[in-house]
């Protein structure tokens, strides 16, 4: 049976030495991206060489927690097609 994604377990992972380099290669990304276009999609976000998608997700949502950035997404918006934009 294949997991389901929980924020709580690969939040901690962002919190190693590994996690953190790639974290900040995500935020990088999403600032790069912001900077070009003043929003960006979440599957475009995390396309920086992760081999887990559902670490990058989490690095996502710990931006918005962070204040960083915002999502402005519908609703019942897929995960992927969610949308954020600069704090």
């Amino acid at each position: 049976m294949k997991e389901t994604y929980n924020y709580d377990i690969e939040k901690q992972r962002i919190f190693t030495e590994d996690g953190q380099k790639k974290f900040l290669e995500i935020r990088d990304n999403i600032k790069e991206l912001l900077t070009r276009a003043g929003a960006v999609m979440l599957y475009k976000a995390i396309q920086v060489k992760l081999d887990e998608e559902w670490f990058g997700i989490a690095c996502v949502e710990r931006l918005v927690e962070l204040g960083e950035i915002i999502e402005i997404s519908q609703i019942n918006t897929m995960t992927q097609y969610r949308v954020y934009i600069s704090a």
